[in-house]
């Protein structure tokens, strides 16, 4: 596995694991609430909206006013939607302890949000994980199965067919001839998201390793790591 993508999934895991164990201290701090929390009839007293720019929707702030020990409170909600209007009544619940720890009744909104994150960066994680171990898998199947042969690298050209938005990624052109001399291979690499160009030059590389079925010549990995082990460098 290359070293960035090994970085990636070292971070995807980070943040999966991060936001998991932020949806569990939410989670048991919800229980905790709930244990002793008391209901109330809340109002929402007024609504705040702060246009963003751009594409992005504006930031609602939702208030809402209740009663508890016989004290008034308005307390900004952790929680809101588009739904939700000035003077419209709204059940809540309180910490008897600590009367402005407000929450909506029977919304439970970080402990979902953060398990939801954690659950698509742990998914990223293991599809990134899936397809780096499929190519490694193909590689030492090609390797224990097919044949070495060294291909001169005839050519290094930008592949438009692959671009990713504005980035555009290179391809290797490798030739090598059969062991008899009567048949031309010619091979191209999988993409590289950098000009190996420089690198190709500065270390004088001529050849790369094919593995191929020779009885399938469609089948075939070649191997970058003389140039790539530069570029993670």
């Amino acid at each position: 596995m290359k070293i960035a993508t090994r970085i990636t999934c070292l971070l995807l895991g980070a943040l999966g694991l991060f936001c998991v164990a932020l949806s569990i201290h939410f989670g048991m701090d919800e229980a905790r609430f709930d244990r002793t929390a008391l209901p109330a009839e809340g109002t929402i007293s007024r609504i705040q909206i702060i246009p963003n720019y751009g594409d992005d929707p504006d930031t609602r702030k939702v208030y809402i006013t209740y009663e508890a020990g016989g004290q008034a409170y308005e307390v900004l909600s952790r929680y809101s939607n588009n739904s939700m209007r000035e003077g419209q009544a709204i059940n809540i619940q309180y910490d008897p302890a600590n009367p402005s720890d407000m929450r909506i009744d029977g919304v439970v909104f970080l402990p979902v949000l953060f398990g939801v994150m954690g659950g698509i960066f742990l998914l990223a994680l293991l599809v990134l994980t899936q397809i780096a171990g499929q190519g490694q898998r193909r590689m030492d199947g090609l390797r224990a199965r097919g044949h070495e042969l060294y291909a001169d690298i005839c050519e290094v050209s930008p592949d438009p067919s692959q671009a990713n938005g504005e980035k555009i990624p290179y391809v290797v052109t490798v030739q090598c001839s059969s062991a008899d001399g009567g048949t031309t291979y010619q091979f191209q690499s999988e993409a590289l998201w950098f000009d190996p160009r420089p690198i190709i030059a500065e270390y004088r590389i001529k050849q790369l390793p094919v593995y191929v079925d020779l009885d399938r010549a469609i089948d075939y990995s070649i191997d970058l790591s003389a140039i790539t082990k530069h570029a993670d460098a």
